[in-house]
C-alpha cells in the first residue's frame, strides 16, 4: 500500500506504507490519526518522506492510534 506526498523536488510521489506482520497496513491508512500525521509532515517544507514502515498497532486505546515511526537518517 501506499499514500501520497510530496517528494524534495516538489512532485507528488507514492509512499510504500509496509508493516510487520500481524498489522493491518489498511486499518491504520484509514484510521484519523494516521490521516493527521501524514498532512501533517506532508504541510512541513522541510521534511520528505520515502517510507513509512508500521511497527505495532495499539487497537484497544481511544482513539485509534499508530506506534510513532522510528526516526532514521
Amino acid at each position: 500500500m501506499q499514500i501520497e506526498m510530496a517528494s524534495l523536488s516538489g512532485a507528488r510521489v507514492g509512499v510504500p506504507v509496509n508493516a510487520e506482520p500481524g498489522v493491518d497496513v489498511s486499518v491504520v491508512i484509514e484510521s484519523q490519526v494516521f490521516k493527521d500525521w501524514a498532512a501533517d509532515v506532508d504541510k512541513d517544507p522541510k521534511l520528505f518522506v520515502r517510507e513509512i514502515h508500521i511497527q505495532a498497532l495499539d487497537m484497544y486505546a481511544s482513539p485509534l492510534a499508530p506506534a510513532p515511526p522510528p526516526c532514521t537518517s
